[in-house]
């Protein structure tokens, strides 16, 4: 795993983020600006809560060893007013920049695009290599751009607007060929961002499969959707065992993790009050039926100060917990911050 920053000189844009792995990783979160990704054309903007891009190291023979990076960032050629826009990056093995990437000239200005936010929160590659995927939303539909990678320029923008409020927050290929993407519709206007303010009041989680044959026809499928309403929103998910699992947001104040099967019903669910931490991220341990769930949560608040052995009231530290393939709770072990007063 390795820190990149990415300059994009013409839209002056700086991100900063972390990849790893064939399905990528997030970005990292930072609490005060001035925020990675908003820095706009007029400088920077000491924005709160930045959003740094999200990426995946390429793994077919015609992409080898590349990276492909993609968010949001504020600002744009059209117009010098902060409005959050999709973009990229794609950097050669050896590290030196291929192409940025802005979806269409004109983008901000055109009826769908016009004053809208909009970002992309999860990357994919096709197997053969032939076109990348970004996941997220765009006038707060659920998206997927098709990415040439040679020049970085839009095959297709997919966008369903069959449900409000909606936005992509994972997306993978499976071994199948197909693309299956999970998120949320319906989520509370002004508050279902939550990727970066961490909760959201109300929605419902949602998985969708895309398949080869629908991605590879250009042309905009049909939802083939299952829809959770007792779930708020998903936030990550994984292939196992049989079919997937996924993490998210129960409710405004319970985290859970589901099983899912092949075609996208729940097997079973399960929150866990006593992990203490945000589900974020998922990974499947070997044989596909035993799980590990992170994100960070509040320290003990009691914790002795490092420099000063005071009693402090910590801030967020990193969690790890570990289900079974059941989702019974085994263990869940913390990852202190180097400093209590860390807080994001």
């Amino acid at each position: 795993m390795g820190r990149i920053v990415i300059i994009f000189a013409m839209l002056k844009v700086v991100f900063a983020g972390v990849t790893a792995g064939n399905n990528g990783t997030r970005g990292g979160h930072y609490k005060f600006g001035p925020a990675p990704d908003r820095i706009s054309r007029g400088g920077t903007s000491p924005a709160e809560d930045g959003h740094p891009v999200h990426g995946i190291t390429c793994k077919s023979t015609a992409l080898q060893g590349k990276i492909f990076q993609a968010g949001k960032c504020v600002g744009n050629a059209e117009s010098a007013a902060p409005v959050n826009i999709a973009c990229g990056v794609l950097f050669n093995a050896n590290g030196t920049e291929a192409w940025s990437w802005v979806p269409t000239p004109g983008h901000k200005t055109d009826a769908i695009h016009a004053n809208t936010d909009e970002y992309m929160t999860a990357v994919a590659e096709a197997p053969d290599g032939s076109y990348l995927l970004a996941f997220g939303h765009v006038n707060k539909h659920r998206t997927i751009y098709k990415i040439n990678p040679a020049d970085g320029s839009v095959i297709f923008e997919y966008r369903w607007t069959d449900y409000s409020n909606s936005a992509f927050e994972f997306g993978f290929f499976g071994t199948d060929g197909n693309v299956y993407a999970v998120g949320f519709k319906n989520a509370e206007e002004g508050t279902w961002f939550f990727k970066s303010s961490g909760t959201v009041d109300a929605g419902q989680a949602l998985w969708q499969k895309i398949t080869a044959a629908e991605i590879a026809a250009n042309s905009l499928p049909a939802a083939s959707v299952q829809v959770f309403e007792d779930w708020m929103a998903f936030r990550h998910f994984a292939k196992a065992a049989q079919g997937f699992v996924a993490v998210g947001q129960m409710s405004k104040n319970a985290q859970g993790i589901m099983k899912l099967r092949e075609d996208g019903t729940k097997e079973w669910s399960t929150s866990c009050s006593a992990c203490g931490h945000q589900f974020t991220g998922v990974s499947v341990g070997q044989g596909g039926t035993t799980f590990y769930v992170s994100g960070h949560g509040r320290g003990d608040g009691s914790e002795t100060d490092r420099s000063s052995s005071a009693s402090v009231s910590c801030g967020l530290d990193g969690k790890v917990s570990h289900f079974n393939s059941q989702g019974v709770h085994q263990w869940t072990k913390r990852y202190p911050t180097p400093a209590p007063s860390v807080t994001k």
